[in-house]
């Protein structure tokens, strides 16, 4: 069979598809990624021996007047480019799991009458999911919070999908040396980036290890305040290997996108998370939330992301191994991880062979 999927611009999106694509070519399926030339699909896909087709398409959402003007200018264009793909391509079906690349593909399907299936990581769906819905084939959410919204559709509770590398590991809890991960998202967070600078005196005087993925500008900065701390840390712009850095792990600060919140739940690795607040209808606060209900993270605001904000927080979680272990636990039960291979016998059974 023969796929066209779309799903990028951040990791959070990408990876999901990415499974998804992985799992469909190992049964013997064509896979096509319809994607973004700043997205982190142009460089991951290829790398993964994926062919992709570009679009020219922005996002519109939240950007002000230009980047609506220059989103619906490029809308039609990249629609277009998206039919074009399906006639060269004649696939079975589409696959989209969000973020503005999916959109312009879920409008060519319904021009072009291919099937497509629509996956939601989030708590709250993103406007793309949200429009195209009602004429998919099929809706698989994460979150069961997000069941309410696709009312209307052939709905189901699959969870997240996390990378196969993070399922099949293997991940006891390390608790000496006390080893804090630091991931603001495939690219860095500046406000996490500001916050453990300003509290690296306080972390030095305790003796807790770094690994921190800082994104290419802050790296140097975030390199050198550690050495001059003499905090034991590994700080890399972005990090290849997550598997090992969760292993190394004994506590996580970070964003709350969905696969980061997933990849927790897999690894039962706690966690303070700072939702970014520019996250479209405030999904990664909501999904942050869900965790906290759930007693397995502790949250900051973004705009109260300071030193000695996170110090705070990080304390009790130092010197209570106890609570560190429980939260973990905790996290561990809190969501509902998927593996690629799901979501790829799904489509086989919604769409068999002609």
């Amino acid at each position: 069979m023969r796929w066209l999927i779309a799903g990028g611009g951040t990791g959070g999106h990408f990876f999901p598809a990415l499974e998804i694509a992985n799992s469909l070519a190992k049964k013997g399926d064509k896979v096509t990624f319809i994607g973004v030339k700043r997205g982190i699909e142009a460089k991951l896909a290829p790398q993964k021996g994926l062919p992709i087709r570009f679009i020219p398409f922005e996002g519109i959402r939240g950007r002000g007047a230009i980047a609506l003007l220059k989103g619906l200018i490029k809308l039609p264009i990249s629609v277009a480019i998206c039919i074009k793909s399906i006639k060269d391509f004649s696939p079975n079906g589409a696959i989209i799991t969000g973020g503005y690349t999916s959109f312009p593909l879920a409008v060519a399907c319904i021009i072009a009458g291919v099937p497509f299936f629509v996956h939601e990581q989030n708590s709250v769906p993103g406007w793309s999911n949200l429009l195209v819905s009602p004429f998919a084939k099929r809706v698989w959410v994460s979150f069961e919070e997000s069941l309410k919204y696709f009312k209307k559709c052939r709905v189901k509770l699959m969870g997240n999908i996390v990378r196969s590398q993070i399922l099949n590991g293997h991940f006891p809890l390390r608790l000496h040396p006390f080893t804090l991960l630091v991931v603001g998202g495939s690219r860095g967070a500046k406000s996490i980036n500001k916050a453990m600078i300003e509290a690296a005196p306080h972390l030095a005087s305790l003796h807790i290890r770094l690994i921190h993925q800082t994104g290419e500008e802050d790296r140097e900065e975030a390199e050198n305040t550690y050495k001059r701390a003499k905090i034991k840390a590994k700080v890399r712009a972005f990090i290849e290997d997550m598997p090992s850095a969760y292993r190394e792990a004994t506590f996580v600060l970070c964003r709350a996108g969905a696969t980061t919140l997933f990849e927790l739940s897999s690894v039962g690795r706690g966690a303070i998370l700072v939702p970014y607040p520019f996250a479209v209808g405030d999904h990664q606060k909501l999904n942050a939330q869900v965790l906290e209900r759930r007693k397995a993270a502790l949250v900051i605001d973004n705009r109260d992301c300071t030193g000695e904000n996170l110090i705070r927080k990080l304390l009790p979680i130092f010197f209570n191994r106890r609570l560190c272990m429980a939260m973990g636990r905790r996290m561990k039960r809190a969501l509902k991880p998927c593996r690629g291979e799901m979501l790829a016998e799904e489509v086989k059974r919604e769409l068999p062979l002609p």
